[in-house]
């Protein structure tokens, strides 16, 4: 399998997805960038469909990205001391 990655920084990101070298159309894509400065609202209601629509193998994967992402700084209005260490619900 390969992918194509194509990330615009003032935009989208496009993925072409191959495998044998035959591209494939019919995939799920999760983009997880917390640099695009989400609020928190936005962000968990994100995580939040995300993880309903994955199988259990990339729920999993999804919940511990979305929970302590790269530049979780730039996610706005998160209560005070998030990420939580000890996965502490979030309100």
């Amino acid at each position: 399998m390969e992918l194509v990655v194509v990330r615009d920084p003032d935009g989208g990101t496009d993925v072409t997805v191959l495998v044998d070298g035959v591209q494939i159309d019919d995939y799920e894509e999760y983009v997880i960038d917390a640099g695009r400065g989400s609020t928190f609202g936005d962000w968990t209601e994100s995580r939040e469909e995300a993880i309903a629509s994955a199988s259990p193998a990339a729920a999993a994967l999804l919940s511990s990205s979305y929970d302590y992402p790269p530049g979780y700084a730039y996610i706005d209005d998160a209560p005070e001391g998030w990420p939580f260490e000890d996965s502490e619900a979030r309100a």
